[in-house]
């Protein structure tokens, strides 16, 4: 019996689960501080303690709302001898809340 099994079976409350709205605050927070940079995946995940970076900004991206910008950057590899593309994101705008419609008076 796992520890999370053994807590719910004791009747305590069970902690939540790490969701993919708190890992994308996450990532966008970090990506405020540092605004003028551009993260690859693992830099992300490695900051920010998520557990799959582009499996997060997937989700940001397709269904949570937010804007982001994506762009290439080049970095060494095989000693310095060749070079690699890697792919870099950053946040341009969280989700925006839609207003409650108000009724218009007659």
């Amino acid at each position: 019996m796992t520890a999370a099994a053994t807590t719910a079976a004791s009747g305590t409350q069970v902690p939540p689960t790490d969701t993919h709205e708190s890992q994308a605050e996450r990532i966008a927070d970090h990506c405020e501080r540092n605004a003028a940079r551009f993260f690859s995946t693992s830099e992300l995940a490695l900051a920010c303690d998520v557990a799959c970076a582009s499996k997060v900004l997937s989700a940001m991206a397709l269904t949570l709302g937010y804007v982001l910008e994506k762009a290439w950057r080049t970095e060494p590899c095989a000693n310095g001898l060749r070079v690699r593309r890697v792919r870099t994101y950053r946040v341009l705008s969280r989700p925006v809340e839609r207003q409650l419609s108000l009724p218009l008076k007659a």
